[in-house]
């Protein structure tokens, strides 16, 4: 589930435990909270998903943070 709202630097950091994915639009610069999930594989899973479909290089990407905010994975055709 998305949640409609911009995601600031200081809150890509997941809940203490759980994994975050971020949604980013390529094309407005807007970003969202997917959601938070219990394990980095489920997370990873859930981006690779999304971002497996992307068809150009403006379609959203979708990233991976841990609960300490540091990236973790995402999408090879952009750098977050």
């Amino acid at each position: 589930m998305i949640q409609e709202e911009n995601v600031k630097m200081e809150n890509l950091k997941a809940p203490p435990g759980k994994t975050r994915v971020i949604v980013i639009d390529l094309f407005s610069h807007f970003d969202c909270l997917v959601d938070d999930f219990p394990s980095r594989e489920e997370a990873i899973k859930v981006a690779d998903g999304f971002n497996s479909r992307r068809t150009s290089k403006m379609d959203s990407v979708y990233y991976v943070y841990d609960d300490q905010g540091n990236y973790i994975h995402g999408s090879d055709w952009v750098s977050p």
